[in-house]
C-alpha cells in the first residue's frame, strides 16, 4: 500500500513538472522585426512540382516504417528590395534532418549525402547575386529517415545581423549545451573512475562513472553528425545508452543509500537484455518504433527509482535528499517531455529538452563530490582535533613524567648528600664522642657531669641522624627516639607508656620539621627526667596531635622562664612547624599537647 501511494505521488509529481515544461514553451518560434517570417508554403506533390498543395508551417511528414531516406520539396515566395545593401540570410530554427536550397533556380545549399544533424538550426548566408528585385522563388528540399518523418518549422529571411542572435541562441540551447555537457560528462567519467580506482570497495563511484560514460553516447546524438554510422546501429546504441544511463543511476543510488533493490535491478537488466535482442533482430524500418518502446520502459524504471528513493529518504540527510530527489524528478520530467514530443506525428513543441537531463545529473554529481569533500574535511578536522587533544594529553603526561623524574633525581641527590652528611657526622663527631666516653670509662677519668654531657651530646647527634634518615614517618622517628632514651629512662627509674594509634601528619612534612617535632618531645622528656620526679611518661599520638604526659609533681607555668623548662623553645619550634602547643600542670603531673592540624 505504501509503495502504491508513493508511486502515485511520484507519477503526479513528474506529470506536474512535465506540464510545467510544456507551459514554458522553451524555444518557441515567433516573428523577428524587420525580417520576413515564412508560415505558408506550397508542397510539391510530384518531383516536377507541376502539382502543389498549400501547407502551413510547421510542416510534418508522418514517419513511415520504411528503410529509406524521405524527401519533400516545398516552394516559397518573398518580395525583396535590391537597394538594401545588408548581407541577407535564411534562418531555419529547426529542420529534420538535412535541407537543400535553391533560390531563383540557382543552387544555394547542396545535399550530396543527407546528414543527420538532429533538430539543428541552420543559418544560410545568401550571395547578393542570387537575390532579385521584387518576387524571389525559394525551393526547400527536406531530407530525413522515413522512420522519423520530416519536420520544417517557420523560418526567416532578413539581414544576417538581425538573424544571427536568434540562431546563436538556438545553437547554444541545443548544440552548445550538448557539447558542453558532453565534455563535462567526459571529465566526470574520468574523475569518478579514478576515485573508484582508489576506493574499489565503494562501487557507488563506479556506477556513477559509467552513467557519465553512457551520457556521453547519448549526447553525441545532439551535438554531432551521425550519418557516417549505420542507422539501425546508431539508433539502437543511442536508445540503449539512455536505458543504461538510468540503470547505472539506479545502481549508484542503491549503493549510496545502502538499501536492497536487487529485484528491481534484475528486472530492469532483464528488460534491457530482451530489448537488445529484439532490436538486434528487428528490421531497420521498425527500429525507431522499438526505440520509443524501450525508452518508455526506461521512463517507467526511472519512476521506480524515484519511488524507491522516496521510500528510503530517511537513510540520507535532508539536504542530500532534497537535492537528489529534485534532480532525479527534473530528469524524469525532461525524459517524459522528450518522449511525448518524439511520439507525436506533429509535436506540440519545437525544441527538444532531453539533452538537459545529463546536465541536471552533472549538477548532482558535482554536489556529491563537494558533499563528500566537505564531509571528509569535517572528518579530517575532527580527527586533527582528536589527535591534538591526544598530543596535548601525552605532552602533559610527558611533562609530568619529566617533573617526576626531575623530582626523583633531586630527591636522589638530596639523599646522597644526606647519607654523606650522616656518614661524616657518624664517623667524625660521633666517633670522637664515643671514643672520649670510652676513654673516660676505661681509664676512670673525668667527672660525672662531663660524662653526662657527652652522653647527651651523643644522643642529640643520634637524634639528628635519625631525623635525616627517616623523613617520612614521625612514628618511626619517635620510636627511634624511644630506643635512644630507654637506657637513660631506666637509669632514672622511669617507664614509657607508649600509646601510638595513628601516624601524625604535619602541614609541611620535611626532615627539618620532623626534627623540630622530635625536639619538642625530647625536650618534654628531658624536663620530666630532670625536674618532675615522675615514674611514668606517656606518649600518645593520633593523626592530628602528639601528647606527652607524666605523673610527676608538676610545676608552675608562671615560673617557666625561671625554672628553665624550655617552654619558650618548645613554643618556638611548634610555631615553625605550624602547630599549636598547650601546657597543663598540677600536683598530679604535667601534660603537653601538640595540635598539628
Amino acid at each position: 500500500m505504501q509503495f502504491l501511494k508513493t508511486g502515485l505521488f511520484s507519477i503526479l509529481w513528474v506529470l506536474v513538472l512535465t506540464l510545467g515544461l510544456q507551459s514554458l514553451n522553451i524555444g518557441s518560434i515567433s516573428p523577428i522585426p524587420n525580417t520576413i517570417f515564412f508560415e505558408t508554403g506550397a508542397l510539391c506533390v510530384q518531383e516536377d512540382c507541376l502539382e502543389q498543395n498549400t501547407v502551413e508551417l510547421p510542416y510534418f511528414a508522418a514517419p513511415r516504417p520504411q528503410n529509406i531516406i524521405l524527401s519533400d520539396k516545398l516552394n516559397f515566395e518573398f518580395d525583396h528590395d535590391v537597394k538594401k545593401r545588408d548581407e541577407f540570410a535564411f534562418l531555419f530554427p529547426k529542420i529534420q534532418d538535412d535541407i537543400a536550397l535553391m533560390l531563383n533556380g540557382e543552387l544555394l545549399r547542396q545535399v550530396d549525402s543527407p546528414q543527420r544533424h538532429w533538430n539543428h538550426p541552420h543559418l544560410v548566408i545568401i550571395p547578393p547575386a542570387l537575390l532579385l528585385g521584387g518576387i524571389n522563388q525559394l525551393t526547400v528540399t527536406l531530407y530525413g529517415p522515413a522512420q522519423e518523418g520530416l519536420d520544417l518549422q517557420p523560418f526567416y529571411f532578413g539581414p544576417a545581423n538581425l538573424l544571427e542572435p536568434s540562431y546563436t541562441t538556438r545553437w547554444l540551447m541545443l548544440i552548445g549545451v550538448g557539447m558542453f555537457t558532453f565534455g563535462l560528462m567526459g571529465v566526470l567519467f574520468l574523475t569518478l573512475g579514478f576515485v573508484w580506482l582508489g576506493r574499489r570497495q565503494d562501487r557507488a563511484y563506479l556506477w556513477l562513472s559509467l552513467s557519465c560514460a553512457s551520457a556521453c553516447i547519448f549526447l553525441f546524438h545532439y551535438s554531432a553528425d551521425t550519418s557516417f554510422m549505420n542507422y539501425k546501429f546508431w539508433t539502437a546504441t543511442w536508445g540503449m545508452s539512455v536505458s543504461l544511463y538510468v540503470l547505472f543511476i539506479m545502481k549508484f543510488l542503491n549503493r549510496l543509500m545502502g538499501f536492497d533493490a536487487l529485484p528491481l535491478e534484475r528486472v530492469f537488466v532483464g528488460f534491457l537484455i530482451l530489448s537488445m535482442v529484439v532490436m538486434a533482430f528487428a528490421p531497420t524500418s521498425h527500429i525507431y518504433f522499438l526505440l520509443l518502446v524501450v525508452n518508455y520502459g526506461t521512463e517507467f524504471f526511472a519512476l521506480c527509482v524515484l519511488i524507491t528513493f522516496w521510500m528510503n529518504r530517511k537513510r540520507v540527510n535532508i539536504l542530500d535528499f532534497t537535492i537528489f530527489y529534485t534532480c532525479l524528478s527534473i530528469s524524469a520530467a525532461l525524459g517524459l517531455y522528450g518522449l511525448v514530443q518524439l511520439s507525436l506525428d506533429e509535436p506540440l513543441r519545437n525544441h527538444q529538452l532531453f539533452h538537459f537531463t545529463p546536465l541536471v545529473m552533472a549538477a548532482l554529481c558535482l554536489w556529491l563530490i563537494m558533499s563528500q569533500l566537505m564531509r571528509n574535511l569535517r572528518g579530517y578536522e575532527q580527527l586533527n582535533l582528536s589527535l591534538q587533544e591526544k598530543v596535548d594529553q601525552k605532552t602533559a603526561e610527558l611533562a609530568l613524567s619529566y617533573e617526576q623524574l626531575a623530582k626523583a633525581q633531586r630527591s636522589e641527590a638530596v639523599n646522597d648528600e644526606r647519607q654523606r652528611i650522616m656518614s661524616d657526622l657518624h664517623d667524625g663527631i660521633g666517633g670522637q664522642l664515643v671514643n672520649t666516653l670510652a676513654y673516660m670509662q676505661n681509664n676512670d677519668k673525668g667527672d660525672e657531669v662531663m660524662r653526662n654531657a657527652l652522653e647527651d651530646a651523643l644522643r642529640d647527634l643520634s637524634l639528628m641522624l635519625d631525623s635525616l634518615e627517616t623523613d617520612d614517618s614521625i612514628v618511626t622517628l619517635l620510636g627511634m627516639l624511644r630506643t635512644r632514651l630507654e637506657a637513660l629512662l631506666e637509669k632514672h627509674g622511669l617507664q614509657f607508656d607508649w600509646q601510638i594509634e595513628d601516624e601524625p601528619v604535619l602541614k609541611k612534612p620535611s626532615p627539618s620539621n620532623n626534627l623540630h617535632l622530635t625536639r619538642i618531645v625530647q625536650e618534654a622528656i628531658t624536663n620530666v627526667i630532670k625536674h618532675a620526679n615522675a615514674t611514668v611518661i606517656t606518649i600518645s599520638t593520633d593523626s592530628s596531635s602528639v601528647l606527652i604526659k607524666d605523673n610527676g609533681s608538676g610545676f608552675k607555668l608562671m615560673d617557666e622562664q625561671k625554672s628553665g623548662h624550655g617552654i619558650s623553645g618548645m613554643k618556638r619550634r611548634a610555631s615553625q612547624i605550624g602547630a599549636h602547643i598547650t601546657f597543663a600542670s598540677d600536683d598530679n603531673g604535667t601534660m603537653i599537647r601538640l595540635d598539628l592540624a
